[in-house]
């Protein structure tokens, strides 16, 4: 018989995989802006995507 999961443990579980640093190529970071450049958002959209899409430009070409 499987052992119940409980909300505690799955949280745990979950923020270990949270906790685990992402780092993304370049070439991944350009096919993301690629996305979004051709895709079509509505207004309440757009800010957020504007935003996110200035963040990943930052991540490619960051400052000197």
């Amino acid at each position: 018989m499987a052992k119940a999961t409980t909300v505690a443990e799955i949280r745990a579980h979950q923020k270990k995989e949270v906790d685990t640093e992402i780092e993304f190529r370049p070439e991944e970071l350009e096919f993301l802006l690629s996305l979004i450049a051709k895709s079509t958002f509505e207004g309440k959209d757009v800010q957020i995507v504007y935003e996110t899409a200035v963040k990943i430009q930052k991540l490619i070409k960051p400052k000197v």
